[in-house]
C-alpha cells in the first residue's frame, strides 16, 4: 500500500489518508492511525479498514486514490503529540504488521500541536 497524501484536522482530531496500490492485493489490511505523547506512550488509536471498514483493500484498483478517515478518539487533552499510521494484517496466529521501507513498524506522519 502506498500512502498518497495525509492532512490532520486538530479541532476534529481527524487524521484523513488517501492510499492507492501499484498492484492489486490478496489479503485486507487494517490501519492503525494513532497519537504518543512526548514519552512515546500511546494516547489516541483508531484502527479500521479503510473508509469505516467500508472499502477492504482487496477491492482497491490499481491506482485508485482511497479516502480513509481516522477519528482519534478519545478527546486527547491539549499539547504536542507525534502522528503516525501503522498497516497490518489479522491473522488466527496473531497481528502481522507491514513494515516501512525503513524496516519500521509505523511511519510517523510528524507532530502535531492540539489545542
Amino acid at each position: 500500500m502506498i500512502l498518497r497524501d495525509f492532512t490532520f484536522i486538530p479541532e476534529q482530531q481527524r487524521l484523513d489518508l488517501w492510499w492507492s496500490v501499484d498492484t492489486p492485493l490478496t489479503v485486507d489490511y487494517t490501519i492503525s492511525a494513532f497519537l504518543l505523547d512526548s514519552s512515546g506512550i500511546l494516547v489516541a488509536q483508531s484502527d479500521a479498514q479503510p473508509f469505516n471498514n467500508q472499502r477492504p483493500t482487496t477491492t482497491f484498483a490499481v491506482d485508485e486514490v482511497v479516502y480513509d478517515p481516522h477519528v482519534l478518539l478519545p478527546d486527547v487533552p491539549a499539547g504536542t503529540y507525534t502522528l503516525a499510521v501503522k498497516i497490518y494484517l489479522w491473522t488466527p496466529q496473531g497481528l502481522i504488521v507491514q513494515q516501512t521501507a525503513d524496516g519500521a513498524e509505523f511511519a510517523t506522519l510528524g507532530t502535531v500541536r492540539l489545542p
